[in-house]
């Protein structure tokens, strides 16, 4: 019988805020095969300690990965990262760890902004192509950032993927229900983080294009956040 692999996945905390947390947690009820968790990353995403707190946390992280991938059979590393320039050097060590130990090594790029973008193709795209060079595969989430990722030169699989939703959600839902309750105001769920880099701001500002258009909005907004006073 053919070994089944066991992979490691690096994901959020289950104490951390936020839809990437939420993914993780989630999949667990999909996998047919062996997974490991390890968290990883600030406990209280997104606030964080004091830098030398967050230090401490960071080398705790290293020996807690380090001890599992040799002391477990871990044959598939699994990485979620954000494109930047933290997030990248702190994954980098990771990955090539995970290398050096003749594991695969499989990076899921959830965060991508097009400011991010921007500064890692221009100022830091060594750092990102040495990262990419300790990988067997990546996951995106749209088709842009898939192209960026192969004009680098990766020549390895680059898979598309989407977010997930907890099924149970929807057990209830039943969208001929919904339709039947359509009016002429458009209600519109803003549900993240209250960030810029959530596109809080954005929202607000087609909302206020609609309504100059003659659309009647409703703009629901749930979540919180350091810019929620300045929305």
């Amino acid at each position: 019988m053919k070994k089944r692999p066991k992979v490691l996945i690096l994901a959020p905390a289950e104490t951390a805020d936020g839809g990437i947390k939420n993914y993780y947690q989630v999949l667990k009820n999909y996998f047919s095969i062996p997974v490991y968790y390890q968290y990883r990353g600030a406990r209280k995403l997104p606030y964080r300690g004091s830098s030398f707190s967050e230090g401490i946390r960071l080398l705790k992280d290293y020996i807690s990965y380090f001890i599992n991938v040799i002391l477990n059979p871990i044959q598939i590393v699994h990485i979620n990262t954000s494109l930047g320039k933290e997030s990248i050097l702190r994954d980098l060590v990771y990955a090539i760890y995970a290398k050096i130990l003749g594991k695969e090594c499989i990076v899921f790029f959830h965060g991508w902004s097009d400011e991010a973008e921007q500064l890692m193709i221009n100022k830091y795209k060594w750092l990102l192509k040495l990262y990419l060079k300790h990988t067997d595969a990546l996951i995106t989430l749209s088709q842009k950032s898939q192209e960026i990722l192969k004009s680098l030169g990766y020549k390895r699989n680059i898979y598309l993927e989407t977010t997930l939703v907890d099924d149970n959600l929807l057990h209830s839902f039943n969208i001929n229900k919904k339709l039947q309750k359509r009016s002429d105001e458009i209600t519109i769920l803003f549900l993240a983080r209250i960030e810029k880099e959530k596109g809080i701001f954005e929202i607000i500002d087609a909302c206020d294009s609609l309504i100059q258009r003659g659309y009647i909005i409703k703009l629901l907004i749930a979540g919180n956040s350091k810019d929620y006073k300045s929305c």
